[in-house]
């Protein structure tokens, strides 16, 4: 029931959409903030961090279509990448 894999379910197409344009807002708002801060020549390795994240958070949708009962992993992980993201945007450590 965490996965919302169950057949039929009516917000399963809501989710994903949101889902996606969440994703979407966040690249946008990314490098945005990249260019404002004057990054965009050349970027750090804490900006392809944040990268790798972003692709590993968009992931996860799929991940829990194709095995519903690791629901828990899942937010597990969502929650474990955002402590990443976060961490390198606060401490940029390279």
């Amino acid at each position: 029931a965490l996965s919302g894999a169950e057949a039929g379910a009516p917000w399963r197409r809501a989710s994903v959409i949101g889902h996606g344009i969440g994703l979407g807002l966040l690249l946008v708002a990314g490098f945005g903030m990249l260019a404002k801060l004057g990054f965009m020549s050349a970027m750090p390795g804490w900006v392809w961090v944040k990268i790798v994240v972003w692709l590993g958070i968009g992931a996860l949708p799929f991940v829990l279509k194709r095995n519903p009962g690791a629901a828990r992993l899942v937010w597990g992980g969502a929650v474990g990448l955002a402590v990443v993201a976060a961490s390198m945007a606060l401490f940029k450590p390279f």
